[in-house]
């Protein structure tokens, strides 16, 4: 029974929210047949105060009016004056947090969009050197847009339906847990290209698992500044897996041991637990040579 009289529910509120897409879609189309009526009157100098008047009250008060019929209430004794209803929907609007999130964004939003409709007339005229029926043009255009903008909407809608949000917020701060690279003697910061190789042994049971984790770790070295990303296997021994990348100078690999984040870490966590070695990685670092004439001289 509970659940015949939850379909019910259902439906008559699908319905409800089915009417309510219908009737906005009649309002935004009698909108636009607004604008175009304006700006034919006013292209033929027909355009009085009466008929403007006259047309805003169809296009949106009258829509509103002839379109919504509200379903009749059975008395049960508790219906409310109109003042006292006013006093409880005060009560409701103070109390209510979610409320007055929603009541200070139309506030802020109606704020700068009142300005567009108050001083078009003044761009109109003074700025563009329109006349009556320039304005009617622009008005014709603000409902035009209207109507392209929620057929966008819902065009967007169905087609981005499947791109989501990330659920959760990574941990974007610095894990500094990268070693300081062995150095023989101090390198210029200018010098450059650098590269660096990490040496892994990997099961060739895990390689799979190893290359989907290593190929995930690759988008956060692009993303810290690498240009060029890969992974090798030893010719004569292939458990011995490396991966290299090259960033443009010492400087910028500095910078990159600065850049790894939390996140970062837990991917390159994932990555090594598939390293069987008696010891940690080994990691090389690669410093470009000078060419022939340097050598020379």
């Amino acid at each position: 029974m509970c659940s015949s009289r939850s379909a019910r529910v259902m439906g008559r509120s699908s319905f409800a929210i089915l009417d309510r897409r219908r009737f906005l879609i009649g309002v935004q189309i009698l909108l636009g047949l607004v604008s175009a009526t304006l700006l034919v009157l006013a292209q033929t100098n027909s355009l009085t105060v009466e008929s403007l008047i006259a047309l805003t009250f169809v296009g949106g008060i009258g829509a509103a009016l002839l379109w919504w019929r509200r379903q009749k209430a059975q008395a049960t004794g508790l219906e409310e004056q109109f003042f006292g209803a006013f006093r409880a929907g005060l009560r409701y609007a103070r109390a209510s947090r979610e409320l007055h999130v929603v009541l200070l964004r139309a506030a802020v939003f109606f704020l700068f969009a009142s300005s567009v409709w108050a001083l078009l007339p003044l761009v109109a005229r003074q700025v563009l050197g329109g006349t009556a029926g320039f304005y009617g043009v622009l008005l014709g255009a603000v409902g035009a847009g209207a109507i392209i903008g929620a057929v966008g909407l819902v065009a967007a809608a169905v087609i981005f339906h499947r791109v989501k949000l990330p659920t959760c917020e990574a941990d974007l701060q610095p894990s500094n847990h990268w070693p300081e690279p062995l150095l023989a003697e101090p390198v210029a910061h200018d010098c450059g290209p650098v590269m660096i190789q990490i040496e892994y042994r990997i099961r060739k049971e895990d390689r799979g698992a190893f290359l989907r984790a290593v190929h995930r770790l690759s988008q956060q070295r692009r993303r810290d500044g690498v240009y060029a990303w890969g992974v090798a296997e030893h010719s004569h021994d292939p458990e011995q897996v490396i991966e290299w990348f090259m960033v443009e100078s010492w400087a910028e690999h500095l910078r990159q041991h600065q850049r790894v984040s939390h996140a970062d870490a837990d991917l390159q966590s994932e990555a090594l637990r598939y390293h069987v070695g008696p010891d940690k990685p080994a990691v090389h670092h690669y410093l470009a040579l000078g060419g022939l004439k340097d050598e020379v001289a």
